[in-house]
């Protein structure tokens, strides 16, 4: 085994230089795999096919958006005094700005990383400008989808 510290330093650069080595066989990436025909998919014994259980997602996702409307709008018509009701506009501002802020910098962010993903998959790859855009449209929804949800946890 390794004994003493040249030892594990060695043990752990040969496992770093073996691992880069073996990345090459990795050709496959997420965006190489392949969506079956959902309606030609069934489950729980074919008794519930595939696009059932992707609109019973999304209904469950609209119960969602429209359970939080119903917390916010609960939310906003209880009774408070007007200390805290300041003090709540006061921490509601300084958040708020805090998020303008943190928006700016991921749209500079996801800004140079589309430019990444769209060398990757058109340059390296040579996939379609349809399926980039559709990467990309991903990418933004993804991030608005938590931004909505800080947005949402800030205000209430």
């Amino acid at each position: 085994m390794c004994t003493g510290k040249r030892g594990l330093w060695s043990s752990l650069c040969s496992l770093i230089i073996s691992l880069f080595l073996m990345t090459p066989l990795a050709f496959a990436g997420e965006a190489d795999i392949k969506i079956p025909d959902l309606t030609q998919i069934s489950f729980m014994g074919g008794s519930l096919g595939g696009l059932t259980i992707l609109n019973i997602g999304l209904v469950i996702c609209a119960i969602g958006m429209v359970f939080g409307w119903l917390q916010y709008n609960q939310t906003k018509n209880l009774p408070a005094h007007q200390a805290m009701l300041d003090v709540s506009n006061t921490i509601w501002e300084t958040c708020k700005t805090y998020l303008f802020q943190q928006g700016k910098f991921l749209a500079g962010l996801w800004l140079l990383i589309a430019i990444c993903i769209v060398y990757y998959f058109v340059g390296l790859q040579g996939n379609t400008i349809a399926a980039v855009a559709m990467i990309l449209f991903c990418s933004v929804m993804g991030i608005l989808g938590s931004y909505g949800v800080a947005w949402f946890g800030i205000r209430i």
